[in-house]
């Protein structure tokens, strides 16, 4: 719902990692298409926009601050809506068509191409808006973003002393991408645990290696091998929830799989079946808060982790003193992250990475 779609932008770059399993070929440029618009903000439980992370406090109370001394959203939040036909993308490609040149093109430095239109005909908007009427819509990146706009909407909603239908502060600028799209592409984000007290990577190894619930295997790949472990790791990954342990304490490089039942206590109760089957679960709730004592308040806290999305500075963490231990991730497919948010479950902070992100400030939608 909400306000007609103010543009089309699309992201090029050569991607080193597509899905879990893939091993490294030739690079090929992709190409990701998708809009930008308004959306109307509703809460979670309208069923409207459905959320499939946790999110962090702190994060939130910058983005709220932020909002309030800019009167602006600067940044767009990205959003999955479910389009087989493909109706959205050939309503925006005869927009496109129609607008000729783009309104802007521009190359940043991680390699990406960023090319967008401005789409101004309301029968194009009117084609978007029929297509995506009942459809809900799914945030790929942007919880924090999202949840800080329903507490502005709210400030504004006490502040304005005679609030208006449809005001601004009642829309977010979002950027949309059709689930269905080719060049949509998710990353792992790796995990680093540091400041467990007592914690001995050998022992967690040990209690693993024995609890009937888990599989793992040493592996015989260099530790500094990055590209090497996260190929093993997703071929695991095929079979079972599986991440890799990597620890200066530790000789070798782990494969750690989970093996066991769906059902298992180890999980929270309150946990739904499609987030057991995710390797982000199965981490942060047997292994860091279960075992570890590492638990959900600490984990939104980010009182033991560090999140790092590229490779290289997770394989750096590993030297680090303070450093106890580095999980390499398998990418969390774009088919789990829909089953997740269609079954109203929530799966942990920065499950998942989609990349490219469009540029803030690219559109700057003013409230």
């Amino acid at each position: 719902g909400g306000r007609p779609p103010t543009g089309r932008a699309h992201g090029r770059r050569t991607p080193n990692c597509r899905g879990r399993g893939e091993r490294a070929r030739a690079p090929q440029p992709v190409r990701r298409r998708g809009f930008i618009g308004l959306v109307e903000l509703e809460p979670y439980d309208a069923g409207v926009v459905l959320p499939h992370e946790r999110t962090l406090r702190g994060p939130k109370e910058d983005r709220l601050r932020l909002m309030k001394a800019t009167e602006a959203n600067l940044s767009q939040i990205f959003m999955l809506y479910n389009d087989p036909a493909h109706a959205v993308d050939q309503a925006l490609a005869d927009g496109v068509a129609a607008a000729g040149e783009p309104a802007l093109v521009i190359d940043t430095p991680d390699g990406i191409n960023h090319t967008l239109w401005a789409v101004r005909d309301p029968e194009i908007h009117a084609r978007v808006e029929a297509a995506l009427a009942a459809e809900a819509l799914l945030i790929a990146d942007g919880h924090h973003r999202y949840e800080t706009a329903l507490a502005y909407q709210a400030f504004r909603h006490e502040v304005d002393e005679a609030p208006i239908a449809e005001a601004p502060a009642d829309f977010v600028l979002t950027f949309l991408v059709n689930v269905h799209d080719p060049g949509l592409i998710v990353w792992p984000t790796h995990r680093v645990l540091h400041s467990v007290e007592g914690f001995e990577p050998d022992a967690m190894i040990a209690a693993l290696s024995d609890s009937p619930e888990f599989h793992v295997e040493a592996l015989d790949i260099s530790p500094d091998d990055g590209a090497a472990l996260l190929a093993r790791c997703g071929e695991a990954g095929e079979a079972h929830p599986s991440f890799i342990a990597l620890s200066k304490g530790l000789e070798q490089a782990h494969l750690v799989q989970f093996i066991g039942a769906a059902d298992s206590a180890s999980f929270h109760d309150d946990t739904p079946q499609t987030v057991r089957a995710l390797d982000v679960a199965v981490l942060h709730e047997i292994i860091l808060d279960r075992m570890l004592g590492v638990d959900r308040e600490a984990q939104a806290a980010k009182t033991n982790l560090r999140y790092m999305k590229q490779l290289d500075e997770a394989l750096d963490e590993v030297s680090r003193d303070d450093v106890q231990l580095v999980f390499l991730m398998n990418p969390t497919p774009v088919e789990q992250v829909d089953r997740v948010c269609r079954s109203g479950g929530l799966m942990p902070q920065k499950s998942t990475y989609f990349y490219p992100k469009v540029p803030s400030g690219l559109v700057i939608n003013l409230l």
